[in-house]
């Protein structure tokens, strides 16, 4: 299994830029590995990153997330709509 606090704490980073470049796209990727994983802060934050991506941004980065956990975790989790 991921850190999931780490994963939380990336997908913040990236989102507000600090320490790290601004970007949406890492900071949507990084928090959707951790709302997977039913991080709180993860799953309120996701939707406002969200909306600064287009539905095939959405759709290509979650299926990355998806393929991430596949590859890193033992027990399957989704990624859609946790």
């Amino acid at each position: 299994m991921g850190n999931v606090p780490a994963q939380s704490k990336l997908g913040s980073l990236y989102w507000g830029g600090r320490g790290v470049n601004k970007d949406d796209n890492q900071a949507y990727f990084w928090t959707v590995l951790a709302r997977a994983s039913g991080d709180d802060a993860s799953k309120a934050l996701a939707p406002f990153i969200a909306t600064r991506l287009t539905p095939a941004q959405r759709a290509a980065i979650e299926q990355q997330a998806e393929q991430w956990l596949e590859r890193h975790e033992s027990a399957p989790k989704s990624v859609a709509n946790r």
